[in-house]
């Protein structure tokens, strides 16, 4: 499979990038130094103060721009005895991160040949699927409907160590800090339900997955996917009213 292409721009209360760098709020936060794509990520979900520069947006968005940009420039490190106090020691990828992405494996090199992974196809249910037009990128958020499929790959190491390594590389990948809500995604335990085993077999894993919690006036002009896999761009829509999928 090859990553889905950036979309033309749809309107809407979403970020073009010339719109989203040169606006006040772009402008404000090139100056603090942060990288341009990281920018563009993050005012994304910010799309309604671009006219304001970062020290004149409301405290709480604020804080909570800073805190994503510093995730993704600075990433907290999750220590291992930490990772290893839960029992959960699966990841579970329905973007970039998913080892289907293309004959290589996923976008960011964390399913490689030799580093021991083993990956199924699996589903999660409890999430919608999204992707804002202008970025190359999905994103899941909690749905109305508990039954909602998301499908995807379910990551596993036979190492400890080595899935330490690559829970810390993913949190790095989402930009997620463990210290704070804060961070461009955030992380939740699911159960992951694989999709090659036999009808009776219930073999149910825990796993991690990252998503955003977004507001429903921020879903308004992004794509979702129905059939809940981004790797079947074709049964996209276009979603034109501001609430998640029921």
């Amino acid at each position: 499979h090859t990553p889905l292409p950036t979309l033309p721009a749809q309107g809407g209360g979403h970020v073009a990038m010339d719109r989203g760098m040169s606006s006040p709020l772009g402008k404000s936060l090139q100056k603090l130094g942060y990288d341009d794509g990281d920018i563009l990520d993050v005012l994304s979900e910010h799309a309604g103060s671009l006219e304001k520069g970062i020290d004149q947006v409301e405290a709480k968005a604020a804080a909570k721009i800073i805190g994503a940009l510093d995730s993704l420039a600075n990433p907290s490190d999750e220590p291992k005895d930490t990772i290893l106090e839960s029992k959960v020691r699966a990841i579970f990828s329905y973007g970039t991160l998913r080892a289907d992405f293309s004959e290589e494996g996923d976008k960011w090199g964390v399913v490689r040949e030799g580093n021991g992974c083993i990956w199924k196809h699996a589903v999660v249910r409890g999430y919608d699927l999204f992707q804002d037009p202008h970025l190359t990128y999905p994103f899941a958020t909690p749905s109305r409907d508990p039954n909602t499929k998301l499908k995807g790959t379910l990551l596993t190491w036979a190492s400890e160590n080595t899935f330490v390594e690559k829970l810390q590389q993913c949190n790095q990948i989402e930009g997620f800090d463990p210290s704070s809500d804060n961070g461009l995604y955030l992380r939740a335990v699911v159960q992951a339900v694989p999709t090659e085993t036999k009808a009776n077999d219930s073999e149910v894993i825990e796993a991690y997955i990252y998503y955003q919690d977004k507001n429903p006036e921020d879903l308004t002009n992004c794509w979702t996917f129905p059939n809940g896999d981004w790797l079947k761009p074709e049964d996209r829509t276009k979603l034109t009213s501001a609430k998640k999928n029921s």
